[in-house]
């Protein structure tokens, strides 16, 4: 996971960033992942045991700290809301995203492809 902190420390060194732009977002409440992934999956990350097939599906070995990215991870587009997660999008990729709430895993991928002009 060092990709992040040397990204971090890069876009600090060339002052793309302050330190003062950067939040830590709280991590996300295990009972809100479990609203997208089922019960046994989430204890399965949450205690470290994950099949080796789950942990190659993810492109991750298990460690705490994997845990712990993840649920920042989530934590940030909870941060963000919908509106501040359309607007970041919109400035990453000059497009307006259309943010909706995926309540089947089926639905998802449509809402990950972009069209860039």
């Amino acid at each position: 996971m060092t990709k992040y902190r040397r990204l971090r420390e890069a876009l600090l060194a060339q002052r793309v960033l302050d330190e003062s732009d950067l939040v830590v977002p709280n991590p996300a409440e295990w009972d809100d992942i479990r609203l997208a992934h089922c019960a046994s999956y989430v204890e399965a990350v949450a205690n470290g045991t994950l099949t080796a097939e789950s942990q190659r599906r993810i492109g991750f070995p298990w460690s705490p700290g994997m845990v712990e990215r993840s649920r920042r991870s989530v934590g940030a587009l909870d941060f963000l809301g919908r509106d501040g997660m359309a607007t970041f999008v919109q400035s990453v990729v000059g497009a307006h995203p259309k943010v909706e709430r995926v309540t089947k895993v089926e639905d998802l991928l449509p809402l990950l492809q972009v069209r860039v002009a």
